[in-house]
């Protein structure tokens, strides 16, 4: 039995990546400008194959962080994705989800807001036995020397 490949571009793995959808959706209004910026972050969360583990994957979130418009548009889109815990169903876009949760762990863009949404992905990861509590703690953990506010939710997972 033969593997068959559905080659894809990259604009085209893009497309299909659940984030890019979500955030297309959100940022329709927005001056051309504005959505070529957001294409250039959704087609590099496209070229990424797995979620980030180490710290250099983290930092390639750090161009981004300096865009504030971005930040507060991905922020949003967070706040209305939810990974669903029980199917690892292709169309959840886990790759997109974890980079743009480094994003807003490394952003200083409404950095009380984003410490406080972390804090309670962390509970809900942990009430619901989620899949993505080590995900989660993988983020903090190799971010918190560099972002110490971030070792109170680094601790939270390691209690689970």
């Amino acid at each position: 039995m033969a593997i068959v490949i559905n080659p894809q571009s990259l604009d085209e793995i893009t497309e299909d990546r659940e984030v890019t959808k979500l955030l297309r959706q959100q940022i329709v209004p927005f001056e051309e400008t504005f959505q070529k910026e957001v294409w250039i972050y959704c087609k590099k969360l496209g070229s990424f194959v797995h979620a980030p583990v180490s710290l250099n994957d983290y930092k390639r979130m750090l161009p981004f962080a300096e865009n504030k418009p971005l930040v507060n548009e991905v922020f949003a889109m967070l706040q209305t994705y939810e990974l669903p815990n029980d199917t690892l169903d292709e169309r959840n876009d886990v790759i997109g989800y974890f980079y743009s949760i480094a994003l807003i762990s490394v952003a200083k863009e409404n950095r009380s807001e984003h410490i406080a949404f972390l804090e309670e992905l962390a509970d809900k990861f942990k009430k619901e036995n989620s899949r993505y509590v080590g995900v989660l703690h993988r983020n903090m953990k190799r971010l918190c020397k560099d972002y110490p506010d971030l070792k109170p939710i680094q601790l939270s997972l390691e209690a689970q």
